[in-house]
């Protein structure tokens, strides 16, 4: 088992590294970012305090995800006006950028300043302060 310093305390937890982390138990308290509820189970079963975007993503941080989304709107939509595309093709490709970028926002404002990060990644747990 690799253990971590005390500064290493948040672990971002998926269904696929369910098994990996019941087997592997950390020598210290981890805080859990369970992206599934699976993860989260496992996560309460194991006593871990889990984050919840209750518990992060404040107003404020709801407002700056919006702000953010106009931003990429207007960029998104200045890239296709000088496209030919028919208008339903872009309003489809603006909507399904929209959905993916507030997802991304809100995971980001949902964890910013619990990390470090430790994931997952080919079975063994990576550090966000390990460099490849």
């Amino acid at each position: 088992m690799k253990t971590f310093s005390s500064s290493q305390q948040t672990l971002i937890l998926d269904d696929v590294d369910i098994p990996f982390f019941e087997k592997n138990k950390f020598s210290q308290q981890v805080t859990i970012l369970a992206l599934t509820p699976n993860a989260r189970v496992s996560a309460l079963k194991a006593g871990h305090p889990i984050i919840t975007s209750n518990s992060t993503y404040t107003n404020q941080k709801h407002r700056q995800t919006g702000e953010k989304m106009e931003e990429v709107e207007e960029i998104c939509n200045s890239i296709l006006s000088t496209n030919e595309l028919p208008a339903s093709i872009k309003e489809s490709m603006v909507e399904e950028l929209r959905r993916l970028v507030e997802c991304a926002y809100r995971i980001w404002f949902t964890i910013e300043n619990t990390g470090p990060w430790i994931v997952c990644k080919k079975g063994e747990w990576i550090s966000c302060l390990q460099q490849e």
